[in-house]
């Protein structure tokens, strides 16, 4: 079964504005009903949207488009630990940032070099390697 392509977005305040990063995951392929946002710090992962994407959506197989690594967090440890659960959930992630695959040096979370879909986005997964 194919899994399903998430997006996440977050900015810090209410008043700022989630147009330019969800217009990016669209881009990508993401729909738009599958764009998960929150308007909260990213200090820890006591958010609402994305504890909802992480427990309640996200299943095995599936795809989190993310536009930069900071919209997960501000704290690299923790953006780590998360990265590291959601490849033990199956969970591949991408980040549009760079349009390549991270990496965390020695640490590497990720096992596989891959490219997802004909987008041509390379991103690291939870061991499958997807074909373009």
């Amino acid at each position: 079964m194919e899994g399903r392509m998430y997006g996440y977005a977050r900015v810090s305040s209410k008043e700022q504005n989630l147009d330019r990063q969800i217009e990016a995951l669209k881009a990508r392929g993401v729909n738009e009903r599958d764009i998960i946002t929150d308007k909260k710090s990213g200090k820890d992962f006591n958010r609402e949207g994305y504890n909802s994407l992480k427990e309640q959506l996200l299943r095995k197989g599936d795809i989190l488009v993310i536009k930069e690594l900071d919209r997960l967090g501000r704290n690299y440890t923790q953006i780590k630990d998360e990265w590291r659960e959601l490849q033990d959930m199956g969970v591949d992630v991408a980040s549009l940032a760079n349009n390549h695959a991270l990496d965390f040096g020695t640490e590497a979370l990720l096992d596989s070099f891959t490219t997802f879909d004909d987008a041509g986005i390379p991103y690291v997964g939870a061991g499958e390697t997807k074909e373009r």
